[in-house]
C-alpha cells in the first residue's frame, strides 16, 4: 500500500510539528513521495485513496474478471508454484490439505463464486455464543454424548 512517516530527525517524532510524508508505488510501479500531511490520519487517509485508486484501475478490473473465470483447481494449481518461500514440507501439507479436503468439494467453482464475507458468524456458532455443534444439540449438550463429540482421545483419529 505504502508507507507514512516524518522525515525530520527529532527524537519525539510523535510530539514534533514536522509535518508527515507518504510514500508509495503509482500506476506505472514507480515510487512517488508527498509531503504536507499535518496528522497520521491525514497520510493515512491519503495513502487509502491512492490505494483505492489503483485497485479501479482498468486494467486490475480486467484481472479480477479474468481471475475470477478461473476454476479453484486451476487457480490453487497455478497458485502453489508461485510461493517460491515454502519450503518443501510446507509445500507437501498445501499439496495433502487442498487433495483431501478443498479441492473435493470446491475444485469446480468458479473464483469469482466465493464471498470474502464467508463464513458469516450465523455460520459459526462459537462465535455467536453456542455452547455446543449440532450433534451435541441432538443428544443435549449435557448428555454422554456430547461429551464424546468433544473428548475424543487421539486414537479415534487413526486409521486402523
Amino acid at each position: 500500500m505504502g508507507s507514512f512517516f516524518k522525515g525530520c530527525n527529532c527524537t519525539r517524532q510523535g510530539r514534533c510539528s514536522h509535518p508527515y510524508l507518504i510514500r508509495y508505488r503509482d500506476a506505472s510501479g514507480r515510487q512517488r513521495e508527498e509531503k504536507g500531511y499535518g496528522t497520521q490520519l491525514d497520510a493515512l487517509d491519503r495513502l487509502t485513496k491512492i490505494y483505492r485508486q489503483k485497485q479501479d484501475t482498468p486494467q486490475q478490473a480486467l484481472e479480477k474478471r479474468e481471475l475470477g473465470k478461473q476454476r479453484c483447481g486451476e487457480y490453487c494449481s497455478a497458485w502453489l508454484p508461485r510461493q517460491r518461500h515454502f519450503a518443501p514440507g510446507t509445500i507437501r501439507t498445501v499439496n495433502r490439505l487442498l487433495d483431501n479436503h478443498v479441492l473435493p468439494s470446491l475444485e469446480s467453482r468458479r473464483v469469482n463464486t466465493f464471498s470474502p464475507t464467508w463464513p458469516t458468524t450465523s455460520s459459526r456458532p462459537w462465535r455467536s455464543g453456542a455452547r455446543a455443534s449440532s450433534a451435541c444439540t441432538e443428544a443435549g449438550a449435557d448428555s454422554p454424548a456430547s461429551d464424546q463429540v468433544h473428548h475424543r482421545k487421539r486414537d479415534d483419529y487413526s486409521v486402523h
